[in-house]
């Protein structure tokens, strides 16, 4: 271009260095970097790869040129420390350069940063410094807290510090109830969190089995003028069956349709799974049909989680009944609804009627997995049925299809494989799949021939293909 006599103007220059920053290459940006305005850009472009000495050099070079660095090239250096003695450094050298609002923005920037190095008690000491809340020995044991002067934090700032608590710091080391006081102590403070950091200590109170505590604080914000939304309700709820108090759950969705909200499919497949798991399947199966008549909103996994309950409860007959009306309400079922059929099935003793729907799945192209295979094959063997109990092995072998050795499941096939060669029906054909290397050998190692075992070598945790590494 020079050799034409075509010169930059100032706004390709800045295309260009933006395009080579967002690409990470600081090599070309530093070579075409010729003007102050443009500070910004590679300083953030320099803190985004991590080149962090250099980018502070560039900060330097700023202040030697007697521009008083915006409050964006200061937040994108803050976010990008993890050493605490940088950010120290950092705000020694322009708390009196800026104004109380860009100071507000760059302590908000240090408080990320401490919450992203998962500090959060000390970002919660820090947010109480600005507000002059500090103890003499937290100053004394951290530099970060002295703060020359007050500043009244925004509301960013305690939803920093808020989410770090409930997310990442204290519920999640059963410290929900300190969280707790915190957002009552934020409130005093003239600070209101929205719903999101209160659902949140409902659900660390409920995870430390505090279900009492957090009830309490549902109705304290209900009172206090908030409208828990349908997450909200929905975390109470499955706290609530999981501290087998489902009776109670009833009256949380009233609640909610009383104040005009519309529960979610995900309320529905709570409520389902919280009867079933509490020994209630004729609740959820009446409450499921009221959803139909009324046309609620369900999927797939509401029915799923009702078959797999009424098989559990011996019931095989009424969860057939089910799976047909799922497809008559244009709900249809996908690799996990089929392989709970099937396992359930197979636990009440059906593995005949399995085998349809193992086919239905087949046709659909829906691969089984191997616990489908080993339930179908025990099911058969409790039934007597070793011939077919064979052909599901032979499937499993044709698609190597077998568990883990670490897995349970590979005791289960290694007793099916000793059953099966050991009966006259099948005891050959069996025999034939091992000398094919078919099987692995950890599932046929208590296999003998003729007085000594099949394999004469070590054979734990052991395959075809192992063997020949």
């Amino acid at each position: 271009m020079e050799d034409h006599n075509i010169t930059l103007n100032e706004k390709t220059f800045r295309v260009l260095i933006h395009g080579f920053v967002k690409e990470s290459r600081m090599d070309k940006a530093l070579q075409l970097f010729d003007d102050v305005s443009l500070y910004d850009v590679l300083i953030g472009g320099l803190c985004k790869i991590k080149e962090l000495d250099k980018a502070l050099h560039f900060f330097s070079e700023l202040k030697q040129l007697g521009i008083h660095p915006n409050v964006q090239i200061l937040t994108k250096l803050m976010t990008s420390f993890s050493e605490e003695n940088k950010m120290i450094q950092l705000l020694e050298e322009v708390q009196e350069d800026i104004d109380e609002e860009a100071m507000i923005l760059l302590y908000n920037s240090v408080l990320n940063a401490l919450v992203n190095n998962n500090s959060i008690d000390k970002a919660f000491l820090l947010l109480r410094a600005m507000m002059g809340d500090q103890s003499d020995a937290d100053v004394v044991e951290h530099k970060l807290l002295r703060v020359k002067k007050a500043i009244r934090p925004d509301t960013t700032s305690f939803s920093i510090v808020i989410d770090g608590l409930l997310r990442t710091g204290l519920c999640k080391h059963g410290r929900a109830v300190e969280a707790c006081k915190f957002l009552a102590s934020s409130v005093q403070e003239g600070f209101l969190p929205d719903i999101i950091p209160y659902s949140a200590a409902i659900d660390a109170l409920i995870k430390t089995q505090e279900v009492d505590r957090a009830l309490e604080l549902f109705r304290d914000i209900c009172s206090c003028g908030y409208y828990p939304d349908v997450v909200a309700y929905n975390i109470l709820i499955s706290g609530l069956y999981k501290a087998k108090r489902v009776s109670e759950d009833k009256d949380i969705l009233h609640e909610m349709e009383v104040k005009g909200l519309v529960p979610s499919v995900i309320t529905y497949n709570l409520l389902v799974d919280g009867w079933y798991k509490n020994d209630d399947v004729d609740q959820a199966m009446l409450f499921l049909s009221q959803n139909v008549v009324e046309d609620r909103k369900t999927n797939v996994t509401t029915y799923t989680t009702l078959m797999n309950g009424l098989c559990n409860a011996g019931r095989p007959d009424d969860a057939l009944v089910l799976w047909n009306e799922m497809g008559r309400e244009g709900c249809f079922p996908n690799n996990i609804a089929f392989m709970a059929l099937i396992h359930g099935l197979c636990k009440c003793g059906r593995p005949d009627t399995v085998l349809v729907y193992l086919h239905q799945m087949q046709e659909k192209e829906m691969e089984p997995d191997t616990f489908v295979y080993v339930a179908l094959m025990s099911s058969f063997l409790c039934n007597l049925n070793l011939p077919l109990a064979f052909e599901i092995l032979k499937e499993m072998a044709g698609k190597g299809n077998f568990p883990d050795p670490l897995d349970m499941n590979c005791l289960i096939v290694r007793d099916a494989v000793l059953k099966l060669s050991e009966d006259a029906r099948t005891s050959s054909r069996v025999r034939n799949l091992i000398a094919e290397g078919r099987i692995p050998k950890i599932c046929c190692s208590d296999i003998k021939d003729e007085g000594k075992a099949l394999y004469n070598q070590p054979t734990f945790g052991v395959y075809d293909s192992d063997i020949t590494k």
